[in-house]
């Protein structure tokens, strides 16, 4: 059984293409029409993705700043570095 597991990856080893990446092609080979749009689709989703990190950032300030104006602590990790001290927490 395992002889056959074997000779059968040598077979798909030996027949499958030897290039960069299988499945896209040469890359010499693709063609211009195409480039354009997925160049225009891929800025696109990075200028969303740098858009939503920027209003994750704002979101995560204001809620440090309410929190700061409270007197809370920042979460988890300044529970951690700077734990709690009195009566109730021994």
């Amino acid at each position: 059984m395992i002889f056959k597991a074997l000779f059968w990856s040598a077979v798909v080893l030996v027949l499958m293409p030897n290039e960069p990446v299988p499945g896209f092609g040469r890359p010499a080979a693709a063609p211009s029409a195409i480039a354009g749009p997925v160049d225009a689709f891929r800025d696109f989703v990075q200028g969303e993705a740098v858009r939503v990190r920027a209003e994750i950032v704002a979101s995560e300030k204001a809620r440090n700043e309410n929190r700061e104006d409270r007197g809370e602590s920042h979460g988890v990790l300044s529970t951690l570095l700077n734990p709690p001290t009195g009566p109730l927490h021994n």
